[in-house]
């Protein structure tokens, strides 16, 4: 690779949104880390016994991401990058690195409770990007996006598609990372945006000490940016993938 290939390559990778480069480059580097074994995957799942009486609280984190090259990594590494670019240059988010990293760690904490409460889940990168998928459903709810066969619907009832998809072509398990992603999602939805515009609190303010810290992080605007619910300058052909069941240990 000469020069300029590693200059076009280095400048792609900046006009990624700052929030959204950061996921993608750790979800990156940890997948080459785990292929080659540098990284061991049964010291990097949700273990909630490991975390209290171990005190191994990276698990919190490290559990988010996945720890192989495969098929299901780069699509969904893919899906990452597309979706959450696109929700993290939207008007709710375009200049506010806070609210988006907030958003993050919000719906990461509820897939971690809700799992904890109603089913064991090991890894939770699928969940993650379901979380983002489903905000950004709400936010391009006009958009219509191209499933297989050329089946055309709006992108709100994408990741019901998706996830009815993925059980389907499981033999009818279900993939319970994505359905925790995507309740987690709807519960900061509705406490963020639903419940405030009826007149309620917003309990999910961002806290200032992250909008401090983030809040002047910069934020690509290179693409063009829409109002929610249109679907001006959007990509009209979204492809649709089986993101599969949580990863569990010595799967």
């Amino acid at each position: 690779m000469n020069n300029r290939q590693n200059n076009e390559l280095v400048e792609w990778f900046r006009t990624i949104p700052f929030c959204t480069r950061y996921i993608f480059a750790t979800t990156v580097v940890l997948a080459i880390l785990g292929a080659f074994q540098v990284l061991s995957p049964s010291s990097m799942y949700y273990d909630l016994t490991s975390i209290i009486s171990r005190f191994q609280i990276w698990r919190l984190v490290t559990c988010f991401f996945n720890y192989h090259l495969d098929l299901e990594f780069v699509f969904n590494l893919y899906f990452l990058y597309t979706y959450s670019s696109q929700l993290e240059r939207s008007p709710t988010f375009l200049g506010r690195t806070g609210d988006y990293v907030y958003f993050i760690i919000v719906t990461m904490t509820f897939s971690l409770v809700l799992s904890t409460i109603f089913k064991d889940v090991f890894f939770f990168h699928s969940a993650l990007i379901m979380s983002i998928i489903f905000l950004w459903s709400q936010y391009f709810k006009e958009v219509m996006v191209t499933f297989f066969f050329g089946i055309r619907f709006r992108a709100l009832y994408l990741p019901y598609v998706l996830i009815i998809y993925s059980t389907l072509s499981r033999g009818g398990n279900l993939p319970f990372a994505e359905i925790l992603g995507l309740i987690s999602s709807y519960i900061y939805f509705y406490l963020h945006d639903i419940h405030p515009a009826t007149g309620g609190a917003n309990y999910l303010k961002t806290p200032q000490l992250i909008s401090n810290y983030f809040g002047n992080a910069p934020a690509a605007a290179d693409g063009i940016y829409v109002q929610h619910g249109t679907n001006r300058g959007q990509p009209q052909n979204q492809p649709g993938y089986n993101w599969g069941q949580g990863r569990r240990l010595g799967n």
